[in-house]
């Protein structure tokens, strides 16, 4: 089962891959793979979208995505994320 992702954008792409792996490629309802995305999310990620899982709906589930993504897939964030981690 995928880990927990907890808002580490250096972490964002092999959790994603993961979660896309074992979750998302079942034929499951979107609303049902939105249960699977809370339960695999903690700190920053999951305050960022919790608001999603009050709706339970598909499209609910898709922006929750484009958030994440946003938030923590960016190129840029990731750098940025990359650089800080050397400095410190």
């Amino acid at each position: 089962e995928p880990a927990l992702f907890i808002g580490d954008p250096l972490k964002y792409k092999d959790w994603k891959l993961s979660f896309e792996t074992l979750i998302n490629r079942k034929n499951i309802p979107k609303n049902e793979k939105l249960y699977y995305l809370r339960k695999y999310l903690g700190g920053a990620a999951k305050k960022a979208v919790e608001g999603f899982f009050l709706l339970g709906t598909e499209v609910a589930y898709d922006s929750a995505w484009q958030l994440l993504d946003k938030r923590f897939g960016d190129p840029f964030i990731i750098g940025k994320s990359y650089r800080d981690k050397l400095s410190a």
